[in-house]
């Protein structure tokens, strides 16, 4: 019994470490720039509704960026490609990676 409590345990656990750690991926163009609050919004077509929606993305220190070297780079109507993870205690979407498409095209 003891050992099916450690297993549901740990199984619990392993899923719930899992789920976090999930990415998402945004594409879309470049609606605003917030240098001070370091964040990208961006709009993009939903695939199965085609409708328009906007997803702002918190940019950091840890994030990556391709085609330019931050956020300082980026200009609205750009297009980019976000890889992003959700952070549940701040409610919000933080960048891992931003690639600019076409950059200083």
């Amino acid at each position: 019994m003891k050992t099916f409590k450690i297993l549901t345990i740990f199984a619990i656990l392993v899923f719930s470490f899992s789920m976090t750690l999930r990415a998402e991926w945004f594409d879309g163009e470049v609606q605003k720039i917030d240098i001070k609050a370091k964040t990208i919004t961006i709009s993009e077509i939903d695939p199965i509704t085609d409708i328009e929606e906007k997803q702002e993305v918190l940019v950091d220190e840890a994030t990556v960026f391709s085609g330019v070297t931050s956020l300082k780079d980026i200009r609205e109507n750009d297009n980019v490609t976000i890889e992003a993870q959700y952070d549940e205690p701040t409610d919000a979407w933080k960048a891992l990676s931003v690639e600019v498409a076409e950059a200083g095209a």
